[in-house]
């Protein structure tokens, strides 16, 4: 079991924090976390309509199973409010009262006064602009007909293979539709 002595139990609260507007749900992220900032092991709570109504969710990468076992009170007060759709609000006050740390970040760490956003928002614009243009569908173009030699002759024998390239390309070009994406919901609120 992984060792969580450099750590405290806290929560993020997603949907209260600068930048809701961006992130636009209803989650609480929850765990250990160590004490510089950093995560340990972390899980959330999401709300999602499910029926018509608005129902909590708890979700938990495997690679926080181990931290499960130090929320047994948290457990035990979840499940005396079995099946009652609990809310945000209510949540985070079992959290509180199991010890658990507000560490939300209410207010813009980023003195909008040190920079020009219109400027900033320009910038952005451009930078994303300028990257739109579809490597997946280039490479496709370029490495239509080649063969095995001939990849090898363009990638010097580093060991890809069309798909490996063509992999990259696309996680590239949905990096930035990512980007884009955030970028909008953050600086355009759209």
């Amino acid at each position: 079991m992984k060792d969580h002595t450099d750590c405290r139990r806290g929560f993020h609260w997603s949907s209260r924090a600068w930048y809701a507007d961006a992130v636009k749900e209803s989650k609480v992220i929850f765990g250990m976390f160590h004490k510089d900032g950093g995560t340990r092991n972390e899980m959330n709570m999401i709300w999602e309509e499910l029926g018509g109504r608005i129902v909590p969710k708890l979700g938990v990468y495997d690679d926080a199973w181990s931290a499960l076992s130090l929320f047994t009170d948290l457990i035990d007060c979840l499940a005396e409010v079995d099946s009652q759709n609990i809310t945000e609000e209510q949540f985070v006050t079992i959290l509180k009262n199991c010890g658990f740390e507000d560490l939300t970040e209410y207010e813009n760490p980023h003195d909008a006064g040190e920079i020009e956003m219109k400027d900033a928002r320009d910038t952005l614009h451009r930078i994303v602009a300028d990257a739109k243009e579809d490597d997946l569908e280039r490479a496709q173009h370029t490495f239509r007909g080649l063969d095995k030699a001939m990849m090898q002759k363009e990638y010097r024998q580093s060991g890809r293979n069309r798909q490996d390239v063509l992999d990259a390309h696309l996680r590239r070009r949905r990096e930035w539709e990512a980007a884009n994406s955030l970028l909008n919901q953050l600086l355009i609120g759209g």
